[in-house]
Order: structure tokens, then C-alpha cells, then sequence
């Protein structure tokens, strides 16, 4: 009888150690490859005068870009996640007080069982009008 109970919780804990691994695999590919069209769209790099401007990130519609990417992707693996984001000028590194952002640090956390946790971190830069990934 002790066997049997024995060989049940190995199963137990098997079966949920194979689910985290899929789940966690699954979040930190959707995290780690982000489709650059979705950082890019959120590129504002024309002026209110219709003239071309040195590219920076528009927040508003870079969070909710995001935001809907991580929600139709990561909904499979995870029911619970947490993402920030914060805007940096490239050049000192500071907080981006005057909303026209150069550079942009996304973190997502998620907790998937006892045994996984997820937080990473990513960087993304417009140097010379180009978006690099960090």
C-alpha cells in the first residue's frame, strides 16, 4: 500500500514538473521573439506637421501593442503574468521624461507552479533611426 502511494506522488510530481517545462518553454519563447512588427509599428517617426521626424517610441500604442501580442500568446501557457515597461533615454540611460523615448526595457513575470517562475527582461534601442534588440 506505502508503494502505491509512493509511486503516485513520483507521477504526481513528474506529470507536473513535465507541464511547467512546456509551459515555461512555451512563455520564454513567446518573450524571447517578439515579432519586431510589433515593437516597429509602435515607431512614431512623422510629426504633427507631417514632417519627417527622428524616430522614438510611442508609448501609449507600444503598451497596448504589447500588451494584446502577450495576451494572445501567452494565454495557453499562463493564466497570470505581469509586464512593465520602462522608457530610458539610450544615451544616459535615465528615465524618459519628455515622452520621446529612445529606449525601452519590456520585463514579464509569470508564476507557473511550485517548481517554475519566469522573469526576464529585454531591451530594445532606435539608434540612427534603426530599432536594435538588446
Amino acid at each position: 500500500m506505502l508503494n502505491v502511494i509512493f509511486y503516485a506522488l513520483i507521477a504526481s510530481i513528474s506529470l507536473n514538473f513535465t507541464s511547467g517545462c512546456i509551459n515555461y518553454s512555451g512563455v520564454h519563447r513567446t518573450f524571447q521573439l517578439v515579432f519586431k512588427g510589433v515593437i516597429e509599428s509602435s515607431i512614431t517617426i512623422i510629426g504633427e506637421d507631417g514632417e519627417y521626424i527622428e524616430p522614438y517610441f510611442n508609448e501609449e500604442k507600444l503598451v497596448k501593442n504589447l500588451g494584446d501580442y502577450f495576451k494572445n500568446n501567452l494565454s495557453r501557457y499562463v493564466t497570470n503574468y505581469d509586464t512593465s515597461y520602462y522608457f530610458f533615454d539610450v544615451d544616459s540611460g535615465l528615465v524618459c521624461t519628455d515622452h520621446v523615448c529612445r529606449g525601452l526595457k519590456v520585463s514579464l513575470k509569470a508564476d507557473f507552479n511550485i517548481f517554475f517562475h519566469y522573469e526576464k527582461a529585454k531591451n530594445y534601442y532606435i539608434v540612427e533611426g534603426k530599432l536594435i534588440n538588446g
